[in-house]
């Protein structure tokens, strides 16, 4: 029961006790007076005659006698002017937010269901992306002060109720799936209540940047900044010859970004991309202690990526801002990044493209993040990665003869598979020397596979190469480190060696992230 319930409910027991009194009252004060002039002797007629003044009707068949039943009527009268409207309110309310939403959610038993919490722009912005692909479903906003999607947001008589999850799921029966999205700012909470609710065998979707030692696999966690990392580098494509990069913000977004592109960017070592990072990242530099075996630090050696680190305003350097390729702007509030997009273009002249973190489109750049973007069943469900990622694991498995099953998967392990799924895309654009495709189609993965069975042994060695320089940097990046005995629990690993010093076996292992761009079942997933 939420708050308003029980406000209500709280209000309405206290009505009927004060009148009940005064009834009680006004029985007594009249039979205490004359008999032959008083005809509010009994409980019940004390009754007829509140309800009689409650509608104003005033057939004035019964009136108080005596002053005392007299000043009582008074009272009756007075405090009787917004009851009826109480009551119609309190009728209304239990109707449309408990009755009229259980007959909704009963009449949809049998549906596949999306529940909803809060109810906010997030929230509003999914439930309409899911309504493209699934129009018959239910969709449910669980909030407890009421509040429901406007005529801004295209859903379909959404369903919005106060109850509890428990008292919600009760009613669902049949065997269509229960999705779950939980979407409050403390991602904390969320990560605690979806862990009691994936109890109830449904499926659980929680924004959340929180990763603990007691994640469980039950839950599918999204971060919306890590959503708009993965949109932003979809959409906007590294040159595959390389690129000078600006990042102007030192926020969860910047860092999103950044890792995200080490992760996703790959280039062969002859490509090299050149980041400057403006603002605070000393935080982001401690926790990342192997990040100078990924790229050279504050130097540029020309044969491997590289990254600097700025204390100076980002405007402080002209040449640089004229040599960039890209600047990006985001600082996660965009307000800064629109003050300083605006300087960009007011007093700068370059050739690099300018994107802003906007939760709008932006005429002053090209903008990102916003929440339509974002906020997705691509990006919040991860269908179709997670698919992906399951299937590289297990025809990893089968076709060397090594590895886990997806279930028996530690979280950093399934991690690890999911960044070889996003990496795919940048090994089709490589393939099909295609730049601007931003995202993997049935047919894109088809061509891409025949170029891959028509290179040269050299040029597959190449492909082998360039994937274990993007394993590497998964482990790298989360700190992992080499010794030649495997020790997960100590994030130790006997391959973090440059490709040169594999095995030939070991070696070829990584062609296995190749080879299964020919696999029907990898193929099927983008149909």
């Amino acid at each position: 029961m939420n708050k308003k319930t029980n406000k209500a409910l709280i209000w309405t027991i206290s009505i009927i006790v004060f009148y009940a009194v005064l009834l009680v009252l006004l029985v007594v004060f009249e039979r205490a007076g004359n008999p032959d002039e008083t005809v509010i002797t009994t409980f019940y007629n004390a009754i007829w005659y509140l309800l009689v003044t409650i509608t104003t009707v005033g057939y004035g068949d019964m009136t108080p006698m005596t002053p005392w039943g007299r000043v009582i009527g008074v009272i009756l009268m007075l405090s009787s002017a917004g009851l009826l409207t109480f009551f119609i309110g309190t009728l209304f309310s239990l109707f449309f937010g408990k009755l009229l939403p259980k007959s909704k959610l009963f009449g949809k038993r049998k549906k596949t269901w999306y529940i909803f919490h809060p109810f906010n722009d997030e929230t509003a912005v999914l439930a309409e992306n899911l309504t493209e692909t699934d129009k018959d479903a239910a969709y449910i906003f669980l909030d407890p002060d009421g509040n429901s999607p406007g005529p801004e947001y295209n859903l379909n008589n959404p369903i919005i109720t106060g109850e509890s999850f428990s008292d919600v799921l009760a009613i669902h029966k049949g065997n269509r799936p229960v999705n779950v999205f939980l979407s409050e700012d403390d991602g904390y909470k969320n990560f605690e209540l979806g862990k009691e609710i994936a109890k109830e065998n449904v499926n659980v979707y929680v924004k959340t940047d929180y990763v603990g030692k007691d994640a469980t696999k039950d839950l599918v966690l999204f971060d919306r900044y890590d959503c708009i990392a993965r949109d932003y580098w979809r959409r906007f494509p590294i040159n595959l010859k390389g690129e000078t990069v600006l990042i102007v913000g030192a926020g969860k977004l910047a860092r999103k970004l950044f890792s995200r592109s080490i992760l996703t960017n790959v280039l062969y070592d002859e490509d090299s991309i050149k980041y400057h990072l403006f603002g605070d990242w000393e935080n982001f530099v401690n926790n990342h202690t192997k990040m100078s075996e990924i790229l050279s630090v504050n130097e540029d050696t020309g044969s491997n990526d590289c990254v600097f680190f700025h204390d100076k305003m980002w405007n402080a350097d002209e040449t640089l801002i004229k040599s960039a390729d890209r600047i990006i702007f985001c600082e996660d509030d965009e307000k800064e990044n629109f003050g300083r997009i605006h300087e960009y273009n007011e007093f700068f002249v370059s050739k690099a493209d300018a994107y802003v973190y906007a939760s709008f489109e932006f005429n002053e750049g090209k903008s990102f993040g916003a929440d339509r973007d974002i906020f997705t069943p691509e990006f919040v469900m991860k269908q179709n990665l997670n698919r992906v990622a399951r299937e590289l694991n297990d025809l990893y498995a089968e076709r060397t003869g090594t590895g886990t099953a997806w279930d028996d998967l530690s979280e950093f392990k399934r991690q690890s598979n999911i960044a070889s799924a996003d990496h795919m895309l940048t090994k089709i654009r490589y393939l099909l020397s295609d730049e601007v495709i931003h995202k993997i189609t049935y047919d894109n993965i088809r061509r891409a596979a025949a170029v891959y069975e028509g290179l040269s042994e050299e040029k597959k060695i190449e492909c082998e190469k360039l994937e274990h320089k993007r394993w590497s940097r998964f482990h790298l990046m989360n700190n992992w480190e080499y010794d030649k005995s495997r020790n997960d629990n100590e994030r130790k690993h006997p391959l973090i060696v440059p490709f040169d010093d594999l095995s030939r076996e070991e070696q070829l292992k990584d062609r296995s992230a190749w080879e299964v761009l020919s696999d029907e079942d990898i193929q099927i997933c983008y149909k």
